[in-house]
């Protein structure tokens, strides 16, 4: 399976303003009482005092088929129906704006309107709070409860919601453009990933799916901002696996471990490396498909590194340098501009790195994707990823256990993206 288009921002900016929100009248379609809590908890989980617009800048990364691209990106939002996401890289710099249910491209200098059936789907996700807020305010949002589901390890609320159009009737035709699906964590009530389905017209145009995964929030400003967003949209769509980040069941780990490596647990067989566990698999899958790296070569350096351990301790290096998280990342490559450092790869959410020996409390994923996009730019050379004395025997570790690691991805791929 390859993705066209994978965005991973990281911000790291943010100004707020708090004027007041007007209260808006109770509503006359279908609102679940469940769905609705859901949401209103997402909304004050984010922001107790909700502001009124925003700006938010950071860092991007594009991975579109074979090329990464990376540059910077800024997000403005309005109420709860503007927003403008304004992408610039060293070769390009385009911006969406949306208003009201109408939205332009504006790329080299030129302004494109979208149709209104894109349009629809156009309203910035990046930061989930306007989009979550309007969904309250506007009583034309139907909101249907669906269930608990798990989101990778995280149990969820899983909310669709639809704009009726309502008080609108002229622009009812527009109402099945609106469908999106929201997850929000159960414990928290924060948002995990809003999923929905993008098309140019109606009738037999192709459907995209989209979708939006929204991990480490910290408050700023009073303000709960993920600081890790990635979307992504797959070339093709193969069917089942829903939407969102692609997942798998524990069930369905470890049928295709007893069928790669014999069996759940132990080492995998020829080598004194531990069979990679569920969540450690599911970070390497998702990994790699948000960089566009091959899980495969991701999980066996991984398994070399930290013996796929999520939580690995700090190794000190003879030269003071450190190796940190599941893929052991070194500070001085790190420092040294070898890597581009995804938020929490090598530091906890306070922003300190773990001291020699101490266990890694940062973002496994992160650290994971750090490692993945490294290998990727290695090329055919991934035994690189170690020190020049351990190359050899790298090459070797990844030639012998490619076939096993290979069956065992190629499996979970398949319980993910059924045929």
């Amino acid at each position: 399976m390859r993705f066209a288009r994978t965005y991973v921002l990281a911000f790291f900016f943010l100004l707020l303003a708090f004027p007041a929100l007007a209260q808006q009248t109770a509503t006359i379609v279908q609102r679940d009482p469940q769905a609705l809590s859901a949401i209103q908890n997402a909304v004050v989980a984010m922001a107790p005092s909700q502001p009124s617009d925003s700006t938010a800048m950071g860092n991007v990364t594009i991975v579109t088929g074979s090329e990464t691209f990376q540059g910077n990106v800024q997000i403005l939002t309005r109420g709860t129906s503007q927003t403008s996401i304004q992408f610039q890289t060293p070769s390009q710099k385009w911006s969406i704006i949306f208003s009201g249910g109408q939205a332009n491209r504006v790329e080299s200098g030129t302004t494109t309107v979208l149709p209104l059936e894109l349009a629809a789907t156009s309203q910035s996700l990046y930061f989930p709070l306007p989009y979550l807020s309007g969904l309250v305010t506007n009583p034309d949002y139907s909101l249907q409860y669906i269930g608990q589901e798990s989101v990778g390890s995280v149990l969820a609320n899983h909310v669709r919601v639809q704009n009726t159009f309502n008080s609108q009737p002229q622009s009812q035709l527009l109402s099945e453009f609106t469908i999106a699906d929201v997850w929000l964590d159960s414990s928290s009530a924060l948002p995990l990933k809003i999923s929905m389905t993008r098309r140019y017209e109606g009738g037999s145009a192709p459907k995209i799916p989209i979708s939006m995964v929204y991990s480490n929030y910290q408050k700023l400003s009073g303000v709960q901002y993920p600081l890790m967003a990635f979307g992504w949209r797959p070339t093709s769509s193969a069917g089942g696996g829903g939407p969102g980040l692609p997942t798998f069941s524990k069930k369905t780990h470890d049928e295709c471990a007893k069928k790669a490596f014999g069996g759940t647990q132990g080492n995998v067989p020829g080598s004194h490396r531990s069979i990679p566990g569920y969540e450690a698999s599911l970070d390497v899958l998702q990994a790699s498909l948000l960089v566009g790296a091959d899980a495969t070569t991701v999980a066996i350096t991984m398994a070399f590194e930290s013996n796929s351990d999520l939580a690995a301790k700090t190794n000190l290096n003879s030269n003071g340098s450190l190796d940190i998280g599941p893929m052991q990342l070194n500070t001085d490559v790190a420092n040294n501009g070898g890597f581009h450092l995804f938020p929490g790869s090598l530091t906890n959410p306070q922003g300190l790195f773990p001291g020699p020996g101490d266990s890694f409390d940062g973002n496994p994923l992160s650290n994971i994707m750090t490692g993945a996009l490294y290998l990727r730019s290695l090329g055919r050379k991934p035994q690189n990823y170690a020190a020049p004395k351990y190359r050899a025997a790298r090459a070797k570790s990844l030639q012998s256990l490619d076939g096993m690691f290979r069956a065992f991805f190629d499996c979970l791929e398949a319980g993910t993206f059924p045929p």
